[in-house]
């Protein structure tokens, strides 16, 4: 059974190992190799300090982990008005994980605005479009990667 919760600080390995795991399996071809490394690497406790990782990590006010057997196979976290990362596990993809995470998120992620923005990896671009994102500029390059800034205004 898969549960979808509120992130702890206790869930931090976890995270980040499936945010390194999928962003290097999913996306490492949306970037320099330079890139894509230093984006890992932000992640990556061994290399920066678990301090230096936590506070990246934890400094989003609106976190929630996807969990199946005491395993983090999905994640969500941003805050008002920007989702900053969406990761699940890619034996996961398709099964609805990422669409049960993002519904959570965006409960409490609409900003005065009613929208959310993101800047989409993309390999997520088909799915951020399939739950009524919408692109809002052409691609761009954030620090050696290409996304593609989308936008979702909330119906009323």
């Amino acid at each position: 059974m898969i549960t979808i919760r509120k992130y702890s600080k206790k869930d931090l390995l976890g995270v980040t190992e499936l945010i390194r795991e999928t962003f290097s399996k999913y996306n490492s071809k949306e970037g320099s190799k330079k890139a894509v490394q230093a984006y890992i690497g932000r992640f990556d406790s061994k290399k920066i300090g678990l301090e230096n990782v936590r506070e990246r990590v934890e400094g989003t006010k609106i976190f929630f982990v996807a969990i199946e057997n005491k395993k983090i196979i999905g994640m969500v976290r941003g805050v008002k008005g920007r989702l900053v990362n969406l990761f699940v596990d890619g034996k996961y993809h398709g099964k609805g994980i990422g669409k049960k995470l993002m519904q959570k998120f965006e409960e409490q992620a609409f900003d005065e605005n009613n929208s959310i923005n993101v800047k989409a990896s993309m390999f997520a671009i088909p799915f951020y479009t399939s739950i009524g994102y919408k692109k809002t500029t052409g691609k761009r390059n954030l620090r050696g990667l290409i996304v593609q800034p989308m936008k979702k205004i909330k119906d009323d």
